[in-house]
């Protein structure tokens, strides 16, 4: 989809002479609802996954992932709340 608007979801494909040489996954860590924006819901959603309240799967546990230790964590909750003020 093209949005103009750079996502968490989207796919970058690389093309040479018509064809596809290579696609890769869009992450905007932080960006758990996929608008390209880091705010207030997708804190929420961090915040519920790491009790248990809300399932993030696919590409979003990447971008749920905001320190990069390869968990999602009170410790990424954190760092989002934290750093995003």
């Amino acid at each position: 989809e093209n949005t103009g608007t750079v996502v968490t979801g989207n796919k970058l494909a690389v093309y040479a002479y018509g064809n596809l040489v290579e696609s890769k996954d869009i992450v905007i860590y932080g960006d758990m609802t996929g608008d390209g924006k880091t705010n207030v819901l997708d804190a929420i959603f961090i915040n519920q996954s790491t009790i248990g309240l809300y399932k993030i799967e696919g590409i979003y546990l990447v971008a749920a992932d905001v320190n990069r230790d390869g968990k999602v964590n009170v410790l990424d909750a954190y760092t989002f709340t934290y750093c995003s003020i």
